[in-house]
Parts: structure tokens; sequence; C-alpha cells
């Protein structure tokens, strides 16, 4: 029999990078929380946090990590794509360690972001732009191997001010880099 394949993303170099980057929030929303561990950080820094993951195996992996670190109190874990069930204007931040290699999502939901690496990135950075307050913000990973300037030309189209904050070398050709874009409207 062959082995499952599991819908959790495993803890990597991006999700410590994610982790790195928390701001200090009244309300955050996490899209895609995979196996929790980045969400921890995220959960400490806000008021209030919602993760949000698609699989839900991947959420009851985020709620016992919660639970375990004492954060379950301040946080809800919902299963859904992306943001939809939100009200627009809900977040004050919006993070994601979303898929970002260029391979087609449906093949291999937990790396491919789309055929260039930013469909999904694109996608939720329009929907981002909705929930978030007037002077929120939106904190996205997004590899070297993706097609980056489509995804800072796509984001510097809807918000306001967007720059690489951070980014860091992994493997020989790849550079992981974290986009933080302000709607400031």
């Amino acid at each position: 029999m062959p082995a499952m394949k599991s819908s959790i993303y495993p803890p990597s170099e991006d999700t410590f990078l994610l982790a790195d980057s928390a701001l200090e929030a009244e309300t955050a929303a996490e899209v895609g929380c995979g196996s929790g561990a980045a969400t921890i950080s995220l959960a400490e820094k806000a008021a209030y946090l919602v993760a949000v993951d698609i699989h839900a195996d991947a959420a009851f992996e985020t709620k016992r990590r919660l639970k375990s670190a004492a954060l379950d109190h301040k946080t809800d874990v919902v299963v859904a794509d992306m943001l939809s069930p939100f009200r627009d204007e809900a977040f004050h931040v919006v993070y994601s360690n979303p898929p970002y290699l260029p391979c087609p999502y449906e093949g291999e939901e937990l790396w491919c972001g789309g055929d260039e690496g930013v469909e999904f990135s694109t996608r939720l950075s329009r929907q981002a732009w909705t929930r978030l307050r007037k002077q929120g913000f939106l904190v996205i990973i997004a590899s070297t191997l993706s097609n980056t300037g489509r995804l800072l030309d796509s984001l510097g189209k809807m918000y306001t001010q967007v720059k690489v904050h951070r980014n860091i070398k992994v493997g020989l050709y790849e550079e992981l880099i974290v986009v933080e874009a302000f709607k400031g409207v």
C-alpha cells in the first residue's frame, strides 16, 4: 500500500523566516498555517490571530500547537480557501508563506504557486487588500525561483508601499524574500 501524501507543510527555512517577520498587531490573519510552527510567533505578536488553512489536518495540527503553547485563547483556526470567509477591513496584518514554486498549483498545492510561482500569491494579495484595514500590511514570503518581478509589480499596482523587507539564501540558486506591502489608504 503506498504512503499517504501529507497535506501539512513541514516547518522549513521559509516557515522560520515568516515567524521572524511578525509585526505587532491588534488583529492578524495567517493564510496557510500548515503545521502551526510560524503561527506561534505570529500569535505572540497579535492581540488576536486567525490561522487559516485549506486542509483540515493542518488546521488541527495548528490548533494542537497553539493549545500546547497556551495561545489558543487568542487565536482561532479556520479551514477555508484563503480569506474568503472574512469581512472587508477585518485585519491589521495578513501573513502568508504561500506555495511559491513555479509549477501548477493543482499538481502540489503545498509548494506549487502556479506556472510562474506567483499566481497563488497574486490572488491572495488581491483578496488581502480588501480584508486589510486602511493602514494594514501584507507580509508574504516569495522565492527567487519564481517570477518575483511579476509579484512585486502586481503588489505595486494595489498597495501604497511595497518593499523587500528581508532575504536569505537557501541552496545555491535560491533566495527567499519577505515582502511587506502597505495598504496605506
